[in-house]
């Protein structure tokens, strides 16, 4: 196959549909949209066929260990000459108004949001790893910036992520996972947590983020916040239309904000983690 292949995680709606629309409608790509629900994905890429993108639907739950593998082997047999771009775009967070404890909120959050990203992300990398040019962009967020960590050693420890001996991926999935065992039983704070789970989430997948770049120099591999965009995520507040949002992601996949590999970005610039 000649055109470059996309892949849009969480792509029926949002953010991830217009990063679909626009990769789709890209001179010489072909975006795979994938979505867990497999009627919203279909209609999301009939949608798109149907304003002449060149977009495919597979269907894909990021948190099902099953659904990732038959993604992944449906894609090496697919595109064998491999992945040139993998967004990870879904992602998942607690509306102000759930009723659902906060020490039942780290656990959803963290497993979509993180660790099914990462499992994802590393069942995929062959494949990434096999174009000439592969990218990699995570959608994060501001409120995974550095500062929101109070206690002072334990920011530091996530600045040192993909530094020379500095924080690296074993022990970065065992802080994810204590501090989910912290907001269970009550103790996050005490520890030096933030009180935000959708936040912590973030900060962890920009610190992967970090960590595969100096691990994979081959690849280019960034994140991203998209901004303040309304979408159903954010209950539709926000002061960027979901296209907007959808720019810096795309762009990123595309190369056209390139040169940089492990960098933390926003309106389509590199900033400060």
């Amino acid at each position: 196959m000649s055109a470059r292949v996309g892949i849009v995680t969480g792509a029926n709606k949002g953010i991830g549909l217009e990063i679909a629309r626009k990769l789709g409608r890209e001179q010489g790509w072909l975006c795979v949209l994938t979505a867990r629900d497999e009627e919203r994905g279909r209609s999301a890429a009939e949608s798109l066929l149907s304003e002449g993108a060149g977009v495919r639907f597979r269907q894909l739950d990021i948190s099902d260990p099953d659904s990732r593998e038959r993604f992944a082997k449906d894609a090496e047999q697919e595109f064998t000459a491999g992945i040139d771009a993998l967004v990870n775009n879904a992602g998942f967070a607690f509306k102000g108004s759930d009723p659902t404890p906060f020490a039942e909120q780290a656990e959803p959050t963290m497993d979509i949001n993180f660790f099914s990203t990462v499992a994802t992300t590393e069942r995929l990398l062959p494949l990434v790893k096999r174009s000439p040019h592969g990218r990699i962009v995570n959608v994060a967020s501001m409120s995974g910036h550095l500062r929101i960590v109070p206690d002072a050693e334990l920011r530091a420890k996530f600045a040192s992520a993909g530094q020379p001996g500095g924080l690296g991926h074993d022990e970065l999935m065992l802080l994810a996972r204590g501090f989910v065992q912290d907001v269970k039983e009550g103790k996050h704070k005490e520890k030096g947590w933030p009180n935000s789970c959708y936040g912590m989430s973030k900060l962890c997948l920009i610190a992967y983020t970090k960590i595969l770049a100096a691990r994979e120099p081959t690849l280019k591999v960034n994140a991203c916040c998209p901004g303040y965009v309304a979408t159903d995520m954010s209950g539709q507040q926000g002061h960027k239309r979901p296209d907007q949002g959808a720019l810096t992601p795309f762009m990123l996949a595309t190369g056209a904000l390139d040169g940089t590999s492990g960098g933390f970005w926003s309106d389509e610039k590199r900033i400060d983690w």
